[in-house]
């Protein structure tokens, strides 16, 4: 199999038959990324999915302040907990005020 790990992450989500991951594996372009490049800015058509092989990327919006905003659920998601959970534990940090 030419993309183990892609096809292992396919395969966790739905079953797929051999025919079909050949397919898959016949669109797959590998690109490799630099520390500082972007794999998506602000107005890029969308033509194509991206998957990590190895490595990660972080996702960030910028606000109308020019400040690098990581959206919520995405911290939830990384922590592993629900998007309201981790607004209730801002809501008590924020409460308890520094040094609490």
């Amino acid at each position: 199999m030419q993309w183990p790990k892609l096809c292992a992450a396919i395969e966790g989500l739905v079953p797929v038959a051999d025919a079909e991951y050949a397919a898959i594996c016949s669109d797959v372009r590998p690109r490799r990324l630099s520390k500082t490049e972007h794999l998506f800015t602000h107005g890029d058509v969308c033509r194509w999915v991206g998957f990590v092989n190895e490595g990660c990327l972080r996702y960030y919006l910028v606000d109308d302040k020019a400040e690098e905003r990581v959206p919520q659920h995405y911290i939830a998601s990384f922590l592993g907990i629900k998007p309201q959970s981790l607004s209730r534990i801002r809501k008590k940090l924020a409460l308890e005020g520094p040094g609490s």
